[in-house]
């Protein structure tokens, strides 16, 4: 009986987990579907064109927040906890700023998809620069809400509504006998992103409105143009997850069918990044809330637990890929089945990438996201070089190998700054199994279950700020281990 009771508080405490683990899942399965309807009901050169639209509208619109979306996430949560009236003018400056990169990133989406693109339309282009557009408002108008403690509904509003909306017209499109022409293709997923934007919008805005006009004060201090470029370039790392191996193999390359092949082979393999990004968004407010008590010991359990279960249920997945790659590749379009080595190949960084915890969350939210993201733009750039060489040569392999090459670099990298400059042990294989502490130089008896942080309804602990933007304990902390030890349950 105490096992099953603890196997239930175990399950219950990973609620928030297993729901967003569950939409991030949804999304991929969606994103799988509208290709897979994409390469079936289209031209091998259309499904190429069309990958390289999203991959290159989905770069350039992330971007194009110029770092706004995630100072969101660094400024709203105080805000809206505290019902300060600030949260308005806050968002007028971020919108000030973001309307620089939407200008900016919408003019180099439309100059990079006509490069990699010869001959294509004139009305399709223009579509391209809307596409930026829009998904720079919803990247914006997702970090707001979710701010505002929305978890399901934002992702819904983000991930889910606008593949559906894209499905049922590719769907329409089929069942009316007409081809999936990239004009077509182009055009829906241009409405379909403004339906997500105007329900997120809607969502947001009824939100905000909550809370109350006054004096709008001074603005927190990370909203500088300092602190934007920082977390723009925490942006580009995340837009270059997916996108950019696309657009680098069709400046260099241009053959439609590898591209398709790699762009596939690289959504397919995204989706064993979902376990450890579903452990970050549940997890985030508690590691900060733990750092700013100085419970370095609790934010090193955390990681390790999220090494542990995110590690184990990606090595299943990645198996289950490695053994059906020819398969799933031929589902995509039959042309692609000789490519399935590319699903075999890129499982293996993701795979390893869940095993080290959250060393991609720690540093950037505990203090060192100044130095974390100067090491991630190198190794990106470095990598980056590499690919290109690879990409010019013909070496798709090697091309392939290349990225597993970079997200090692960007493990160690989180691993290193957690470890030397904040003093947290992330490496997996220091757990806490059970209540009982296993090694590493936070020795917590930590019971099983989620961090025991009294939280209210928007995630924040009663009388903190709950936020990184009002730490004072980002630096020098190291090997500073404040946090007691709690006795194992019995």
């Amino acid at each position: 009986m105490s096992q099953v009771l603890w196997l239930l508080r175990r399950i219950w405490g990973l609620r928030k987990v297993v729901a967003t683990f569950l939409m991030r899942t949804s999304s991929a399965l969606l994103s799988y579907l509208t290709f897979v309807l994409v390469g079936r009901y289209s031209s091998v050169e259309a499904y190429g064109q069309f990958a390289l639209l999203v991959s290159v509208t989905g770069t350039c619109g992330g971007l194009a927040t110029f770092g706004q979306a995630a100072l969101a996430f660094r400024h709203f949560p105080t805000l809206f906890a505290a019902n300060d009236s600030r949260l308005r003018g806050v968002m007028r400056q971020h919108f000030a700023k973001m309307l620089f990169g939407i200008v900016v990133f919408t003019i180099l989406a439309v100059i990079l998809f006509a490069r990699t693109n010869a001959g294509t339309p004139g009305m399709v282009l223009a579509v391209a620069g809307g596409i930026v557009v829009v998904t720079a408002l919803g990247e914006y108008l997702f970090a707001l809400y979710r701010a505002s403690g929305a978890l399901v509904a934002s992702l819904f509003g983000k991930e889910i509504l606008w593949r559906l909306l894209l499905i049922g017209a590719i769907l329409a499109a089929v069942a009316a006998g007409r081809g999936l022409q990239i004009e077509y293709m182009a055009s829906a997923l241009l409405i379909s992103t403004a339906c997500s934007v105007v329900l997120l919008g809607t969502l947001a805005l009824l939100r905000v409105r909550r809370v109350p006009r006054g004096d709008q004060g001074s603005a927190p201090p990370n909203g500088t143009w300092k602190q934007s470029v920082i977390f723009f370039g925490l942006i580009v790392l995340t837009a270059s997850n997916g996108y950019i191996d696309p657009i680098i193999l069709g400046m260099a390359d241009g053959s439609a069918v590898k591209i398709g092949a790699y762009f596939s082979a690289a959504r397919t393999t995204l989706v064993l990044y979902f376990f450890s990004y579903s452990f970050g968004v549940v997890m985030t407010p508690s590691v900060v809330i733990a750092f700013e008590a100085s419970r370095l010991g609790d934010v090193a359990r955390m990681s390790r637990n999220a090494a542990y279960q995110g590690g184990g249920m990606a090595l299943l997945a990645g198996a289950v890929m490695f053994v059906a790659a020819d398969e799933i590749m031929a589902l995509f379009n039959p042309a692609f089945r000789p490519y399935g080595f590319l699903i075999r190949i890129l499982c293996v960084g993701p795979i390893l990438y869940n095993f080290f915890g959250l060393h991609h969350v720690i540093p950037p939210f505990c203090g060192a996201e100044k130095p974390y993201v100067g090491m991630r733009l190198c190794v990106f750039f470095g990598a980056s070089l590499l690919k290109v060489a690879a990409a010019y040569a013909g070496q798709i392999v090697l091309f392939a190998w290349l990225t597993n090459l970079e997200v090692l670099a960007v493990i160690f990298v989180g691993v290193i700054l957690a470890d030397r400059k904040l003093g947290i042990s992330v490496i997996p294989f220091k757990l806490s199994w059970r209540g009982r502490a296993v090694g590493g130089r936070h020795r917590v008896m930590a019971a099983p279950g989620p961090v025991p942080v009294a939280v209210s309804a928007d995630g924040m602990a009663p009388g903190s700020t709950g936020h990184p933007t009002l730490r004072p304990l980002a630096q020098g902390r190291r090997g500073d281990n404040h946090a007691e030890p709690r006795p194992a349950e019995t």
